[in-house]
């Protein structure tokens, strides 16, 4: 018995020990505490919610710096925390906390605001519940005019603003002129911040107005939304050619304005007319191409010829005579002609039967490049080789009809006149003599003075002048009264006044040409 006595004694004093050392803690460090009034709040999306809080010191020193916050879920809310800079002992602070509602999903939160103070700390919970907000945003995306031939797409689209998975209803209704063309109907599920949508496809519609109504039921938020676009239908034009080595098409609408985007065939190869409504295509071979337009949706076609020129040549002693004729064998007019040799260059226009002739005291004999060149026709180059004639042969030119070359004529006598009897001194006097003027007078002439040739062939008039070798030609003045239908010169100016032509050059380099070119 006297043990149990001992050991009931010791348990009695250490009992004691324990209350007077709690007394002794909670009598030397403050104890603080946080209670929130009000543990129950209901708010939407948008709101503010004022939390008010009071927060305790219930020991017998005071304490400082207590920060004052609240936790809750990462996204949805935006909290604020305040500082309170000192609580007394055994004194109480009220404070309101601000929370703000953003966009969290419907339903029942959980939070907690906490008060901490160096190692003391406490806490205390209370419930947000967020109603359910239903909204969202609806739209029909078209354009305002579409030209006939093009496809059309709208697009129909429900993007949620709730906060909650919302159910609804959705009818889409297209009218063409005001008749029914198209009806959808669907009962659709969004999640909240996410996008629902709907395409309508009409391909190539018809010319007319329509319209597209849309008609969306959610929760009872209703939503009506109309929408009208017009197709039209131009009137285009084209034209397709080749000029100067390329196949150009040009589409232009009714004010004569070029037309952008039209897709352009070429023999299968696409294009796309430029902001002016072209489209060029280089070619270098003879052939037909086929031509192919989409023209608001309608496909039309067309042929072009491309043709290459060719040419016959011949020689009459200092003359080439060249004839350019189509496929057809028929004869091209306006064709130029460029003789290239090793003593210059030579120019010429083919005639209304397409005939050019070549000067070869100009080119020079031997081989001879001629480059034959018009607009309508590739062009091609060939050489030809011409044969110095025998010095005792000069070059008789003559106007060039409509269907024949021009022909070196001669003429015979039947009667052979007597031969004057004179010494043999005085046939070497006269010959010396005779030789000594004619260098005297080419020297001159090829040195000193311009060298000008005239020549009409057919409806053409042609006039060259050359620069002498010694010295330049300044402001050269031609002056010719004719009746020309139109002018034209490799250099200088040129001009019709009345039935009178003028052609002025400023300046001629030595042994420089220029040719003039009058159409009668």
């Amino acid at each position: 018995m006297k043990f149990k006595e001992i050991v009931l004694m010791l348990l009695v004093l250490a009992s004691l020990f324990s209350i007077t050392n709690v007394v002794t803690y909670v009598s030397a460090y403050p104890l603080i505490t946080v209670q929130v009034l009000h543990d129950n709040f209901e708010a939407k999306p948008g709101d503010t919610i004022i939390i008010p809080v009071k927060v305790a010191n219930l020991g017998n020193e005071s304490i400082s710096n207590v920060t004052l916050y609240v936790v809750g879920p990462e996204e949805g809310f935006k909290y604020q925390t305040r500082i309170i800079k000192s609580i007394a002992a055994n004194q109480s602070i009220l404070q309101n906390l601000i929370v703000k509602v953003l966009s969290p999903p419907a339903g029942v939160y959980s939070l907690k605001v906490v008060a901490v103070s160096g190692s003391n700390f406490a806490q205390d919970v209370f419930k947000v519940k967020i109603s359910a907000e239903i909204d969202y945003i609806a739209e029909i995306n078209v354009s305002h005019r579409y030209y006939y031939g093009k496809d059309v797409t709208a697009k129909i689209s429900i993007k949620s603003c709730a906060n909650t998975p919302i159910i609804g209803t959705v009818k889409i209704h297209l009218f063409h002129d005001n008749k029914l063309m198209q009806s959808y109907s669907s009962t659709i599920y969004v999640e909240s911040g996410e996008l629902w949508s709907h395409l309508i496809y009409l391909p190539k519609p018809e010319p007319g107005n329509y319209t597209i109504i849309l008609k969306t039921d959610f929760y009872g938020n209703v939503k009506v939304i109309n929408k009208s676009f017009e197709v039209y239908q131009r009137i285009l034009n084209y034209k397709a050619e080749f000029q100067d080595g390329a196949i150009t098409v040009y589409v232009k609408d009714e004010r004569e304005n070029g037309v952008p985007g039209v897709i352009v065939k070429i023999n299968g190869i696409q294009f796309t007319t430029d902001e002016y409504g072209k489209v060029s295509y280089a070619v270098n071979k003879p052939g037909t191409y086929r031509i192919q337009l989409n023209l608001n949706g309608k496909v039309v076609e067309t042929l072009v010829e491309v043709k290459k020129p060719f040419i016959r040549v011949i020689q009459k002693n200092e003359t080439l005579f060249i004839h350019v004729v189509d496929p057809t064998g028929k004869g091209i007019s306006n064709v130029t002609v460029i003789a290239t040799g090793s003593a210059g260059s030579a120019y010429a226009y083919t005639n209304a039967s397409g005939w050019a002739q070549i000067s070869l005291r100009e080119t020079g004999f031997g081989t001879i490049l001629l480059n034959i060149k018009n607009p309508n026709y590739l062009p091609i180059k060939e050489t030809v080789t011409a044969e110095k004639p025998p010095e005792h042969l000069t070059t008789t030119s003559q106007p060039m009809t409509n269907t024949t070359i021009p022909s070196v004529q001669t003429s015979t006598s039947s009667t052979v006149p007597a031969p004057i009897k004179k010494s043999a001194a005085g046939y070497v006097s006269l010959i010396v003599l005779i030789a000594a003027l004619i260098f005297a007078g080419t020297s001159y002439v090829a040195f000193f003075m311009p060298i000008k040739f005239e020549e009409q062939l057919d409806k053409y008039y042609f006039v060259k002048i050359k620069a002498p070798k010694l010295r330049g030609i300044k402001n050269f003045r031609y002056e010719k009264q004719i009746n020309a239908v139109d002018v034209r010169a490799t250099k200088g100016n040129v001009h019709i006044e009345g039935n009178t032509v003028l052609w002025e050059i400023e300046e001629l380099e030595p042994e420089e040409e220029a040719f003039l070119q009058v159409l009668l």
